[in-house]
């Protein structure tokens, strides 16, 4: 397969990133309140009958979005090299024949729209000079090296080996290449969004499908890092920002009319967080998530910088302003990260897999909602805990704190009741915290307090009370 020609060095770097990511999703089989009031509940749904519930809607409409997804799948390398044309407006790359077979050996589904996040974290990259591609892949402290179908890395760090115990599941099929990894759970590339815009835009505008004899069908080979013709190109500098208050740090990859651009910055986390669902109606369809894309991106949703332990006091922060080809295991909606696998849930820990039960019938399941957890997302303390979404969702799947805030005997300090637009019977009556305590089973199993010698539990996080006499 060919690939149209462009400076060595830059196909070295993108056109592999993109193969080897298509390569393991193969693998991976992955491709307060202020509540909206019953008439802003959008009802697309109209003229199908009064009894259809919206979860049967949406139910029905993601069948058939899916179902014409898969009609457009590739069953021959002639398919899936039109499929390629079409979708990313460019030659498929060196290497596509050997990575269609790979697939196919694997049973994949071949749909070109699987790989569409591949495409969307590499695109502003081809807007950068290939120099400064290849000597800040390489010259990043952790990396992997791929020469001559080999994978090898100077790191010790855990997640490298997990990742380089990965990447040599298929290091035979890969060109020479550096692969620069983010070692934190957070992600650290938050680039303006205005640049963003302007590096996608440069982009687009190189894009064209090449004559034949322009293209190539081999990469060239990789000096080692550091002997390149690149080794003397002036790369940016990276500043690496250490806000604990990451809000500041992420709203910049929001657009500048954004209302997490336009908001008031909120630094008081001491006290019951607003929930503003209107924010949410975007996304939405008569109060349940129709856009999953949509919903994960906070840049409509400004209450969020106050409900998500990540922006409010991450564990850990070290981003920058500045684009350069990182991969990393997890990101949100505005970061310039290239995702792979999280090492994790490739190396299949017990801890994060939640295998136990995975065998059981369907039909001899529990009708309940089972969790247990850690208090984990960030550094909850005293001052700022209520603004954590597990916090969250362990008090709002308690039976007692919610009959209490139904009774108006207590106020919720993290969560707010549903809007009676859902229509629950149970909430009708009275009863909503009831019928929740007849079928939830959520727990903290540590708390991960923020002062030292209290173990498991928090003294600012106390059992839920049976009655306002216990508060």
């Amino acid at each position: 397969m060919a690939f149209p020609r462009r400076p060595s060095a830059f196909l070295r770097y993108l056109i592999p990133a993109a193969l080897i990511l298509c390569v393991f999703y193969v693998l991976t089989g992955q491709p307060g309140s202020d509540f909206a009031s019953p008439q802003n509940f959008r009802r697309p749904w109209a003229g199908l009958g009064a009894q259809k519930h919206p979860i049967e809607y949406l139910i029905d409409s993601a069948e058939k979005e899916f179902a014409n997804k898969i009609s457009r799948q590739s069953h021959t390398i002639a398919e899936a090299a039109a499929a390629y044309r079409q979708r990313r407006g460019r030659h498929p790359p060196p290497g596509f024949d050997k990575w269609f077979k790979f697939a196919q050996e694997k049973n994949a589904v071949i749909v070109e729209d699987f790989w569409d996040q591949i495409y969307h974290d590499l695109e502003p990259s081809w807007a950068l000079e290939a120099q400064r591609i290849r000597k800040d892949a390489w010259d990043f402290e952790m990396r992997i090296e791929v020469r001559d179908g080999k994978a090898s890395s100077g790191s010790d760090w855990f997640w490298t080996k997990i990742w380089l115990k990965m990447i040599g599941t298929v290091e035979g099929l890969l060109p020479d290449m550096d692969i620069a990894l983010n070692a934190m759970d957070e992600p650290r590339l938050v680039v303006p969004w205005e640049e963003i815009d302007e590096l996608v835009g440069r982009a687009g505008q190189d894009k064209r499908m090449v004559r034949a004899e322009e293209v190539v069908t081999e990469f060239e080979k990789l000096a080692k890092p550091g002997e390149g013709p690149e080794k003397d190109f002036e790369t940016p500098k990276k500043v690496w920002e250490g806000n604990k208050h990451y809000w500041l740090i992420a709203r910049r990859g929001c657009p500048p009319t954004s209302l997490a651009r336009q908001s008031p910055v909120i630094t008081d986390f001491n006290r019951t967080p607003l929930i503003k669902s209107s924010f949410a109606l975007p996304h939405m369809t008569e109060g349940y998530v129709s856009n999953y894309t949509l919903s994960t991106d906070f840049c409509h949703q400004s209450d969020l910088q106050a409900l998500e332990g990540v922006f409010v006091e991450p564990l850990s922060v070290s981003a920058t302003k500045t684009l350069f080809p990182m991969f990393g295991g997890s990101k949100l909606a505005v970061n310039n990260e290239i995702l792979l696998p999280a090492p994790m849930y490739w190396n299949e820990e017990e801890r994060f897999m939640g295998s136990q039960g995975a065998d059981i019938p369907w039909e001899e399941k529990e009708d309940a909602v089972i969790w247990r957890g850690v208090a984990t997302g960030g550094k909850n303390k005293e001052d700022n805990w209520r603004s954590f979404q597990r916090h969250r969702f362990v008090a709002m799947n308690n039976g007692s704190k919610i009959t209490l805030a139904e009774q108006r005997q207590l106020e919720p300090v993290n969560f707010a009741l549903p809007p009676k637009a859902y229509g629950l019977k149970a909430q009708k009556r009275g009863k909503l915290g009831e019928w929740v305590a007849s079928w939830s089973n959520v727990q903290f199993i540590d708390l991960m307090c923020g002062i030292k010698g209290q173990g498991v539990r928090c003294n600012y996080t106390l059992p839920a009370p049976t009655s306002s006499n216990e508060w």
